[in-house]
């Protein structure tokens, strides 16, 4: 029984950790859109 508790623990962090991961590509994802929309913007503020 314990080993089948640190199975499913081990499972549940693993979960978190996909979680975690999906939500810091989507981060990463959002950052470059507004960085390209940014960076589209700025050489018209340069001048």
């Amino acid at each position: 029984m314990t080993h089948l508790k640190w199975f499913i623990r081990k499972l549940r962090e693993l979960r978190e950790l996909r979680e975690l991961r999906e939500i810091g590509r989507k981060i990463y994802y959002t950052f470059l859109a507004v960085s390209r929309h940014y960076w589209t913007d700025t050489p018209k503020m340069r001048k």
